[in-house]
């Protein structure tokens, strides 16, 4: 409830129209040309206004909820709307209409200050030519509706799909813990050279 419309409803119970209005802070001048104003229903300004927040949730629901002010605008714009891109903004803020913003980059891979480069010790040598000459793995991380699931590979340059290897284990090495850590290694390891499966 405004400050007019509580001074008007005291007004309608029989107080005198300066107390009310001290109580709310507004000068009797205000109140009685907000009173006018209203008498004489919605000004053409507001009018104005109530079409252009309908045409902003129409498109805003046409893009399933997804665009914000800057697409919002183009789109008034090109339905031949002569709008200002802060009036869409104030009027979006002011009706609780939001869009959808692109998620903050995570940076999963802190080197430590003090640790020096890991060293390349295949050559970039992918493709060694025989089987179980080298391992590469890797580890990523991948943000589920319950969290991140952490995701190890682990494989030679020639044998397809050597298995996939728990990322829990391997998650320590993050600066942050993660629910559900567990330091428990691999049965068994794959080693360079060893041709047994």
């Amino acid at each position: 409830m405004t400050r007019y419309r509580w001074v008007d409803s005291r007004r309608a119970e029989g107080f005198l129209v300066t107390l009310p209005c001290a109580v709310a802070r507004v000068s009797s001048t205000a109140f009685y040309a907000w009173l006018a104003a209203t008498r004489h229903g919605p000004t053409g300004r507001d009018l104005g206004e109530a079409y252009l927040v309908n045409a902003i949730i129409t498109v805003h629901r046409g893009s399933d909820d997804t665009y914000g002010v800057p697409r919002i605008a183009a789109q008034l714009r090109h339905d031949g709307w002569v709008v200002n891109r802060k009036r869409i903004e104030r009027l979006m803020r002011q009706y609780g209409i939001v869009g959808v913003h692109k998620a903050r980059k995570l940076r999963t891979t802190i080197p430590a200050e003090d640790n020096p480069p890991i060293p390349d010790l295949i050559g970039r040598g992918f493709a060694p030519g025989r089987p179980d000459v080298a391992c590469c793995g890797d580890i990523t991380y991948i943000r589920t509706g319950e969290g991140w699931l952490y995701l190890a590979g682990a494989g030679s340059g020639l044998t397809p799909a050597t298995g996939l290897l728990d990322g829990l284990p391997h998650a320590h090495r993050t600066r942050r813990r993660c629910p559900g850590h567990s330091r428990r290694r691999p049965r068994r390891r794959r080693r360079p050279g060893d041709l047994s499966r």
